[in-house]
């Protein structure tokens, strides 16, 4: 999807007329795939810094 197709997307899900229910689920669904794709690179790093926090605190 292109940068302009998906602001007309958006900006047709956010008018006042004629909105619908499947439009506000397309754009949550759209929404959590973005965040999942972005925190599967991370994975590794947030798994690191946990498994740190862990051991700090339990030898403490």
């Amino acid at each position: 999807m292109t940068h302009r197709a998906l602001v007309n997307t958006l900006k047709h899900v956010f008018n006042n007329k004629g909105q619908s229910m499947m439009e506000y689920i397309l754009v949550i669904g759209l929404i959590a795939l973005a965040v999942i794709a972005s925190l599967s690179p991370l994975e590794k790093i947030l798994i690191d810094k946990l498994t740190e926090f862990a051991a700090a605190i339990s030898t403490s």
